[in-house]
């Protein structure tokens, strides 16, 4: 999909899903270790959460899996091998829109009344409850039933907010205290980041390729953080060259006693 996006060939309909498929499509084909499992532990305290990992470490994702407590349907769930203990990550991912929330309800599970109506809250009382139905192929129908220890149940809140959406991330909190210290956020824009920095490590087929069709999508997206200003292919900049370009290959040292202002004299 990230290819045929590339090139034009799919209009940007600014899917969630699509976005979704392409960038953990991605992440799939890297190691694990530099790829979903080191991005994981970049986000905000997530390396407390998640030890480090060696080149053992394994992931397996699955896309779309659907709760069994309260029918929520995270847009992906991944099974993380690390360090020999098992781990799993429900990631709930947004482009433009927010948290679909219900109306509030109220289910009872293992003798304790749960608050539902929020997505994320939802979404956390189905990591605790621990089932799914999962995808086998094309088809969804095989339970998977989780064997992590509770405190090893996360979830990741990706959005395409530049700071943190403190309250969505608190309203989820509210419906489910004990997201405390299993919540993250990152954005998009992490993923960009993230990505961009193992370029070099991972600069070998077919990992290489991977990396670069997923970052033009990104950029593609917006999603690339400012990397300066590029010169027009055989534009020399000299003693010609007009002032505006000459500027961005060497802005001019300012002698002290031409300039006003405490920001220029400092």
């Amino acid at each position: 999909m990230a290819i045929a996006e590339n090139h034009g060939k799919l209009s940007d309909t600014g899917s969630e899903d699509l976005l979704t498929a392409d960038v953990f499509g991605a992440f799939r084909y890297l190691p694990a270790r530099e790829g979903i499992i080191g991005f994981l532990r970049s986000l905000g305290g997530a390396a407390q959460a998640i030890p480090e990992p060696d080149d053992s470490a394994e992931c397996v994702i699955h896309f779309w899996p659907l709760g069994l407590l309260c029918r929520r349907e995270p847009d992906v769930l991944l099974e993380l091998q690390v360090g020999g203990q098992l781990y799993h990550v429900a990631v709930e991912a947004k482009y433009y829109a927010g948290p679909g929330d219900r109306e509030d309800d109220e289910v009872e599970y293992r003798g304790e009344v749960l608050r539902m109506g929020n997505q994320l809250g939802d979404e956390s009382h189905d990591l605790s409850h621990g089932r799914y139905q999962v995808y086998r192929g094309a088809w969804r129908g095989p339970e998977l039933a989780l064997s992590s220890p509770p405190q090893h149940r996360l979830l990741l809140y990706l959005t395409a907010h530049i700071f943190p959406p403190e309250g969505e991330l608190g309203r989820a909190v509210a419906y489910d205290p004990t997201l405390r210290g299993r919540l993250f956020w990152g954005s998009w824009y992490d993923v960009y980041s993230y990505l961009e920095s193992v370029r070099e490590s991972l600069d070998r087929f077919p990992y290489n390729r991977v990396l670069d069709d997923v970052l033009v999508l990104l950029r593609k997206k917006r999603f690339s953080l400012f990397e300066g200003i590029t010169l027009p292919a055989g534009l020399a900049v000299g003693e010609g060259t007009g002032g505006f370009w000459r500027w961005f290959a060497a802005p001019p040292d300012l002698p002290a006693d031409r300039v006003s202002g405490a920001f220029w004299r400092a």
